[in-house]
């Protein structure tokens, strides 16, 4: 059960259209997917943001690299994130 206040989103990335291919430079689409959705969340209030993903993963350095913090291993073996709003309070 979520929190009250809460959103979770599932299975949100580019379509393998806009993904890098094996060996080649990244475009930077899905970062600028996250950036876009972290901003209009921030934007409307929210001071925290949770994800969660497989640890030791692509997806895991991803959201390293974009400044969420690793929290911990869930009862379901993925890695949970986090990212606060540097402008909040």
């Amino acid at each position: 059960m979520l929190p009250k206040h809460s959103l979770k989103l599932e299975l949100v990335w580019p379509s393998d259209k806009y993904r890098r291919r094996s060996g080649s430079r990244s475009r930077g689409y899905g970062r600028r997917l996250l950036e876009a959705m972290v901003s209009w969340l921030f934007a409307r209030g929210l001071t925290k943001l949770y994800l969660s993903t497989a640890p030791n993963t692509r997806a895991a350095r991803f959201y390293d690299a974009a400044g969420w913090q690793f929290r911990r291993i869930l009862a379901n073996g993925e890695a949970l994130y986090e990212l606060v709003d540097p402008s909040a309070p």
